[in-house]
């Protein structure tokens, strides 16, 4: 029996829950009375790119990963994260932010754009640093600038001011930015249960899968003072572009060996189906890790991670799956084995939902609230 999610870009829509947005996703439920489901909703990605030179000398990048849900024409609020890539000795370091962000067309494709992020940041090259690096931990982002519509994407440049307080965060700089905008669909959370006509099908868009997997990271040739395992925690969320080949974004949080190890990467993979219930995975992601880099050396941050994964599915939703994987620092000294083992949940396309028995999609509720 198949079931099917009512959201057309998955990602984003699995970010919007985390900013309070209450939704229904597919599967098997009573008739659903005359009427859409389903109402249009907007947002954007927006990736940042700024260099913070530190008032005690010596400086590093900040790469950001936002997600803004369009609340009017001009209004938007999200949630977003930091951290190094390419410069400095910080690998590790990691903020997390809520963002108000306010956009405006001024002449033909110009528009203007400012916001506030606030939130939480941390890091160093060793413990100590960390006490004098991260201050207090409260991040403060305000800027504004201009940017260029150029249909697809969105590009611009904006004056920012970054400050941890009690830090040698304080800088201001320019910051560098891309947008993709987003539209999709969600459905009430009081509607959750009932079946979905097929001509809301079309709002499924692609497959999309979001994993769950317990991995250990084995270490080769360890420099830092930090030589064991580490046992990780890893949530991914794939939207495939086609039949077989996705775009992923993933987290790596430190469970055991180094409980404050984290990661963050994103990629493009590929999957071929050796039966209707075994397929196998690669995947490249690229992105930022690390601790402190006298415990780890990552360097600037910078890691790049191959994986494969073989993957058997009991139904059509539900997956189990291992995977073997390399991860190593190209600036740093970093190198690293992993194995896991992990489940995933598909959420199918709407090609996928159409193949299914009359009254055999409805809506299932979900919310998700941030005090």
């Amino acid at each position: 029996m198949s079931k099917a999610n009512l959201l057309s870009t998955a990602p984003a829509a699995l970010l919007a829950l985390a900013i309070g947005t209450a939704t229904a996703t597919a599967q098997d439920g009573a008739p659903a009375p005359v009427g859409s489901f389903l109402s249009p909703t907007s947002g954007m990605f927006m990736l940042d790119y700024q260099t913070i030179d530190l008032t005690t000398g010596g400086k590093f990048d900040l790469h950001g990963v936002n997600y803004l849900h369009q609340l009017n024409d001009w209004l938007y609020t999200g949630i977003g994260f930091g951290a190094p890539m390419f410069h400095g000795d910080y690998g590790g370091f990691f903020s997390a932010n809520l963002t108000v962000h306010a956009q405006a067309p001024l002449v033909g494709n110009w528009f203007v754009d400012g916001g506030l992020s606030f939130g939480a940041g941390a890091g160093g090259s060793s413990v100590q640093n960390i006490l004098e690096l991260s201050g207090s931990g409260t991040y403060l982002k305000k800027y504004i600038g201009l940017g260029y519509d150029f249909g697809p994407v969105r590009a611009g440049v904006n004056f920012a001011d970054i400050e941890i307080s009690n830090s040698p965060i304080d800088d201001t700089m320019l910051m560098f930015f891309v947008q993709k905008p987003l539209d999709y669909a969600l459905g009430k959370h009081a509607d959750h249960g009932t079946s979905v006509p097929t001509s809301e099908y079309s709002a499924l868009g692609n497959e999309t899968i979001v994993s769950f997997e317990y991995s250990t990271l084995t270490q080769l040739n360890a420099t830092g003072s930090f030589s064991g395992n580490i046992g990780l925690v890893s949530p991914q969320i794939s939207h495939f572009l086609s039949d077989d080949t996705y775009y992923f974004f993933g987290l790596d949080l430190g469970f055991s060996g180094l409980v404050w190890y984290n990661q963050a990467q994103g990629g493009i993979g590929h999957r071929i189906a050796v039966t209707p219930n075994l397929n196998l995975y690669g995947q490249l992601g690229i992105g930022s890790g690390g601790w402190v880099t006298d415990h780890i050396d990552t360097g600037p941050g910078l890691i790049v991670y191959p994986k494969v994964k073989a993957e058997y599915k009991f139904t059509d939703d539900l997956g189990v799956s291992v995977s073997a994987g390399y991860l190593a620092a190209p600036l740093g000294t970093s190198r690293n084995w992993s194995v896991g083992a992990g489940i995933n949940y598909h959420m199918p396309s709407a090609a996928q939902a159409m193949a299914a028995e009359e009254d055999d999609v409805a809506l299932r509720g979900l919310r998700v609230s941030l005090f």
